[in-house]
């Protein structure tokens, strides 16, 4: 399935516009990477390549230079046709289908990119591109910008930071946008509910797993958005924890952080479950400062306000929780102004979300590196978390092995903010009810 044309266009067209004179684009499809012998990993295009072109094959790229005039300004080099390498690895939409499916102007084979590349860059005086993706291209790219001087300030093109062009496009979400987010909430909410109805004690962390991603592509997910966190007691306290392959204890929670990806859009969900089905009353108490802290940043999170507005307020009632649970021996300016949560609550709050769990997108802008203020379409996490490790000997011994965190994805509209995965239960009476066996 293939980007719908109009939005391809419209899409291309702003692209075109923040180019503005003497600016062009050079996007490289991300390579193909061996995942062991002769197997590769699951390919997935560049988010900025498909955002703009729908286009989802490797070995392509796009070169966007205004200078070239109405009818050339927009490029794509693929795959050309063949029939035996589609024989064993799948269809390619080919110079030919390229042209009939996508919105641009000029299709060329990946063959002569190289060739190509210096008179499709005629002109740009500032050159969009993002290395790191492939060092062969950076080395072959850099040769070829080193020799593309300006004609009257005798100067080499400058490159531009591609994340800066495409999260002015992106961080915005359009109503196109906003129903395949809303379709990967809708998919992620299915797979944490089938979690609800099975877990229990004696599994592994890898069943669990396995229950979500399984659950998000029978719903109609491309893949899971990101490497999805199942942690088990102590192993929440690791963030970015990702083995998954522990036995779940009875008394201890599971912090879960995972989101289904539907056609390149990601949601991101964290959800803190007992393992037995209920809270103990020490459990309780810090899932609730947690939950209180997510729930009054939420509240914030309106046109004007900041993401720096949100994360101040879950400062301000993680500390008093610390304070009032004897972790911390000062007073809330003290623990504020020392940072004194760090141990407990070491990230931030938000990130952007889009086509990216951690989106395109400036946080701050201008000389003065002013927050960036909310608008409309705004679409970003809210995750407190407090973790106390089990080797933390500052810490009462009862909440040594706690980790506890609460996420969801919130749309600023120009009335309220939406929390667009409010349906996947996070409060303590509902999440004990989801999980009540009758037993």
């Amino acid at each position: 399935m293939y980007l719908d044309r109009k939005i391809s266009l419209s899409r291309l067209n702003r692209t075109v516009e923040k180019l503005g004179k003497g600016g062009a684009l050079f996007l490289m499809s991300p390579p193909e990477y061996v995942r062991n012998r002769s197997t590769r990993h699951t390919y997935r295009q560049h988010s900025f390549f498909n955002y703009l072109t729908g286009f989802n094959e490797p070995e392509s790229a796009l070169i966007i230079n205004p200078e070239l005039g109405s009818g050339k300004t927009v490029n794509i080099f693929l795959r050309p046709s063949d029939a035996l390498a589609e024989l064993w690895e799948g269809r390619r939409l080919g110079v030919d289908g390229a042209m009939e499916h996508l919105a641009v102007d000029r299709v060329f084979s990946i063959d002569v990119l190289w060739q190509k590349l210096p008179e499709l860059l005629k002109g740009a005086q500032e050159i969009y591109y993002e290395f790191g993706q492939d060092p062969r291209a950076d080395l072959e790219f850099t040769a070829i910008v080193k020799k593309l001087k300006d004609r009257t300030q005798n100067h080499t093109a400058a490159i531009l930071d591609m994340d800066r062009l495409a999260g002015a496009l992106r961080v915005i979400k359009s109503e196109d946008e906003i129903v395949l987010l809303d379709e990967a909430a809708r998919i992620t909410e299915l797979g944490f509910a089938r979690v609800l109805d099975s877990l229990k004690p004696g599994m592994n962390e890898r069943a669990i797993y396995g229950t979500l991603v399984g659950e998000f592509l029978k719903n109609g997910a491309d893949m899971e958005a990101y490497s999805s966190i199942v942690a088990g007691g102590p192993n929440a306290c690791t963030l970015h924890y990702t083995e998954n392959n522990a036995l779940l204890n009875s008394g201890e929670l599971l912090l879960i952080d995972a989101g289904a990806q539907y056609r390149y859009y990601a949601c991101d969900v964290t959800r803190t479950f007992p393992i037995n089905g209920s809270f103990s009353q020490v459990q309780k108490e810090v899932y609730e400062i947690v939950l209180n802290a997510q729930t009054s940043a939420i509240e914030l999170a309106v046109v004007g306000s900041t993401l720096k507005d949100l994360h101040q307020q879950v400062l301000k009632v993680l500390s008093e929780g610390l304070i009032n649970l004897g972790v911390i021996k000062a007073g809330l300016e003290e623990t504020l102004e020392k940072q004194l949560f760090k141990p407990y609550y070491p990230h931030n709050t938000s990130h952007w979300i889009g086509m990216d769990v951690h989106d395109v997108g400036i946080y701050k802008e201008g000389d003065q590196q002013i927050d960036v203020p909310f608008a409309a379409g705004h679409y970003f996490s809210v995750e407190p978390g407090l973790y106390f490790d089990k080797g933390a000997n500052d810490v009462p011994k009862e909440l040594r092995g706690i980790g506890i965190r609460i996420e969801d994805d919130v749309l600023i509209t120009k009335d309220k903010p939406r929390v667009v995965t409010s349906k996947i239960p996070k409060n303590i009476s509902d999440i004990e009810r989801a999980m009540d066996r009758g037993v």
